[in-house]
């Protein structure tokens, strides 16, 4: 089945005017979105919708890279109070500095899950290996 999806994203993604059509479906998708976001932006902050149209495009180039190789994902927020684990895990919280193992060896907790951890593997593959591919950045609790 996985062989079958990909085929027919790569054969969608070479026909003409496929590239077109998913940059407009994405613009329109961030519309639809912003429509409920622009009331949190800050008065001024022209680019705003520009960014999210950007950030919408570039969402769904990646959904259909993945679709277009016999791959799985998964994608997990540490949840909060789990123990900062560096093999997984990069401290984005200002407060809360040092040494990566030190963080873990005092067995400092996360406050909050920002992005989450992504593990990819081959599903045609005799066997499974998990390959993370992006680490969870988090806060942490003083």
């Amino acid at each position: 089945m996985h062989h079958a999806i990909a085929r027919t994203i790569v054969e969608m993604k070479l026909k003409p005017g496929f590239e077109a059509f998913q940059a407009a479906k994405a613009d329109e998708n961030a519309g639809k979105l912003y429509a409920h976001l622009h009331h949190l932006v800050a008065p001024g902050t022209d680019l705003a919708r520009g960014d999210l149209g950007e950030l919408m495009r570039v969402a769904h180039q990646l959904t259909l890279d993945m679709y277009s190789l016999p791959l799985q994902f998964a994608f997990e927020f540490p949840g909060v109070g789990a123990i900062f684990d560096p093999s997984c895990m990069v401290n984005h919280d200002p407060e809360v500095t040092g040494d990566p193992l030190g963080l873990q060896r005092r067995r400092v907790r996360v406050r909050l899950g920002v992005s989450p951890i992504t593990v990819k593997w081959e599903v045609t593959a005799a066997a499974i290996v998990p390959q993370t591919i992006h680490y969870a950045k988090v806060l942490l609790m003083a």
